[in-house]
């Protein structure tokens, strides 16, 4: 069986958090710093604030001596006051987008893995019966997970990895076309009535129909929660505030650090607005996982490797073919010595399983162990 390249599973970029600060700031590349630094406003709200630098120190800025730049004034304190409620408001909905963020990727990982789980099952219960229906079960279940995905989560999933024939004929996909919507949920539906029609005919055992029943009962609960959380993220209403105030916020830091003779104000104020404007950019990405930002997930890896693991489960050919072989294979089997020995720190010995000793988990020390063969042979 031909089989691809195993993917990569990892999510955005690895880094080394040992590194350092010095060092890891220098790593751009993978930030919303690239960004930020591209973006119009951030560099109109910083040519906003070296216009009331410049005016200010050119002498063209009214003194805080006259009644007029007495009321042009900003104080501390009012910089404090939107200063603390913009961080309030910009770190709640940070928070709320990577709470989202993680739910979006238990749900992908809680699919996937259910499909691995089902084709585990479908190889053990039905496999040996009629491998057909079998493949045809878990062809079907794999179709509606990518149907699903390409259909709702991000388009374009399918072709990604080589297309939906490779799942389903072209008879079925003019078929599942046929539906404007929950195609995905239709295909899956399919699944399920060919692998009942076959259980029915060999008079599966129930606990074993209800088991695989409840793996697709499973997936269909997360494709129905993973579309319903990546529709509903934080209302535009809170977004639009956040934003108002964010710009507020850094007029002022703009109005108030210009408005003084050190240059240093300039750096401070590039590097908060840097922050702030950073902060919204990356929370933004976390709410959408899916797509090419730094830190959306590798779903097209996950999907391939899903489905190259699945059918590696289904197709694999065992080493020992007849009970001859199996019988063989049992008779070179001794008592496990993995010869692991590990000491906790605590002065105990934590031993590997050699037959010698038996200090688990405070059981005594040095207490002989025998594991016997219900032959009663050791």
């Amino acid at each position: 069986m031909e089989q691809r390249k195993p993917q990569a599973k990892r999510t955005g970029f690895l880094y080394d958090s040992s590194a350092g600060p010095l060092a890891t700031i220098c790593k751009c590349g993978y930030s919303v710093v690239p960004i930020v630094l591209s973006r119009v406003d951030y560099w109109i709200f910083f040519g906003f604030h070296l216009s009331v630098f410049l005016c200010y120190n050119q002498g063209v800025w009214p003194s805080a001596d006259t009644e007029l730049g007495q009321y042009m004034n900003l104080g501390t304190n009012e910089v404090k006051v939107i200063t603390a409620l913009t961080t309030f408001f910009e770190v709640f909905y940070t928070n709320q987008c990577f709470t989202r963020y993680m739910e979006l990727y238990k749900l992908t990982c809680t699919l996937l893995l259910t499909a691995q789980q089902l084709a585990i099952e479908l190889r053990f219960v039905l496999h040996d019966t009629s491998a057909k229906h079998a493949r045809l079960v878990l062809r079907y279940f794999l179709a509606a997970l990518v149907v699903h995905l390409d259909e709702e989560i991000q388009p374009g999933i399918a072709e990604a990895i080589g297309g939906k024939a490779k799942l389903l004929t072209a008879e079925e996909q003019a078929y599942i076309g046929e539906f404007q919507s929950g195609q995905g949920l239709v295909v899956m539906q399919m699944a399920s009535s060919v692998f009942l029609l076959k259980a029915n005919e060999v008079s599966l055992h129930a606990g074993k129909q209800k088991s695989i029943l409840n793996k697709v009962e499973q997936a269909h609960k997360a494709m129905a929660k993973l579309s319903d959380t990546l529709n509903l993220p934080v209302p535009f209403q809170y977004y639009h505030l956040l934003c108002f105030m964010v710009v507020i916020c850094v007029l002022s830091w703009g109005f108030f650090m210009g408005a003084s003779a050190g240059v240093g104000g300039i750096f401070v104020f590039l590097v908060a607005e840097l922050i702030f404007m950073g902060m919204i950019q990356l929370a933004t990405d976390l709410s959408d996982p899916f797509g090419n930002d730094a830190v959306d997930f590798p779903l097209k890896d996950w999907v391939a490797e899903c489905l190259d693991t699945c059918g590696v489960i289904m197709e694999y050919e065992q080493d020992c073919q007849s009970d001859e072989q199996w019988e063989a294979k049992l008779a070179r089997e001794t008592q496990l010595d993995l010869g692991i020995e590990l000491d906790d720190g605590s002065g105990r010995w934590l031993p590997g399983w050699n037959g010698e000793h038996c200090d688990y988990m405070g059981c005594g020390p040095a207490v002989a162990c025998s594991i016997e063969d219900s032959d009663g042979s050791a």
